[in-house]
């Protein structure tokens, strides 16, 4: 995997991560020790839909996924099938993340990096924080252990 990114997990202790140049979701099986087990195609996506990048899981166990080159947010259920995008004004989404009191908006990053004046004239909120309201919570914070 050359550009790793995510990581997040289901509630089943699932870890995933996003092979960013294979545009493509693994699914990592992980002992007691958090050590890999086994690993295996979670989604993949088309150049068309762009390079997943970050993501976070919310608390109907389903995933978001930032696409960077794709301008939207997808929803992803537990077995990896497309349940639900969101279109945004930018070209390169990086992280969401859901955040407030009642952990209901999610909050998603963005780049300009590499992008010319013109691009940059037509997505004016290029590197910006972009707020959604998806209509679902996220999960609170997990401490970590180690």
């Amino acid at each position: 995997m050359r550009v790793p990114n995510g990581p997040c997990f289901l509630a089943d202790g699932t870890m995933l991560i996003t092979g960013t140049g294979r545009r493509q979701i693994s699914a990592v099986t992980l002992n007691e020790n958090g050590a890999p087990l086994s690993e295996r195609a979670f989604a993949q996506f088309s150049a068309e839909q762009g390079y997943p990048d970050g993501m976070t899981t919310d608390a109907e166990d389903h995933v978001w996924i930032a696409f960077w080159d794709g301008w939207c947010v997808r929803r992803l259920s537990p077995d990896g099938t497309i349940v639900a995008e969101i279109a945004l004004p930018v070209q390169r989404l990086s992280w969401p993340v859901f955040a407030g009191e009642a952990l209901d908006g999610l909050y998603v990053t963005s780049a300009r990096i590499g992008l010319g004046a013109k691009a940059l004239a037509c997505q004016p909120h290029a590197g910006g924080l972009l707020m959604l309201e998806p209509g679902v919570r996220g999960l609170p914070p997990c401490p970590f252990g180690g």
